[in-house]
């Protein structure tokens, strides 16, 4: 579990590294620490308020793929359904579960990240939406096609 915490940890470190100022563009990361890499974007980055939702598909060394979703801004279930939509189509809906980070919510789908046509569409779509319950995240997809496709080849699935 401790094994967990510093990767968690180190991952929310490069998150906010990357993410200082709400991305404009998806980004690639590899953790000097861990060694865990891939492609981020921060869609909510208030640094006022210490309020943050960040993206990663990324994995750890040897580790299967994972998207993920860290957030600082209250309470949230153990197991959220989303629903992400590209380009206005919905792509499916998806169960992310929470795990521990260190101070921040962060939930994980490895059916989302292995979803093929749901990776096609984050590379080469123009908007995108995270519905979250009542609540609706845009994303830029500027960038994610390099940085997705980095992302994937790295990882095992």
């Amino acid at each position: 579990m401790h094994f967990f915490r510093t990767i968690f940890a180190s991952a929310a470190l490069s998150m906010a590294a990357i993410s200082a100022s709400a991305d404009d563009a998806w980004t690639t990361f590899v953790n000097d620490t861990t060694q865990r890499q891939g492609a981020s974007y921060c869609a909510e980055m208030n640094l006022e308020t210490g309020q943050f939702f960040c993206v990663e598909i990324a994995c750890a060394p040897g580790a299967p793929l994972a998207m993920e979703f860290s957030h600082q801004a209250g309470r949230w279930e153990d197991v959220l359904m989303t629903e992400f939509r590209i380009n206005g189509r919905s792509m499916g809906r998806y169960d992310f579960t929470r795990v521990e980070g260190s101070g921040y919510a962060l939930y994980t789908s490895q059916e989302a990240a292995t979803d093929m046509q749901l990776q096609a569409m984050l590379r080469n779509g123009v908007t995108a939406e995270i519905a979250i319950g009542s609540r609706v995240i845009e994303l830029s997809l500027s960038g994610s096609s390099r940085a997705i496709r980095e992302a994937t080849a790295a990882c095992t699935y």
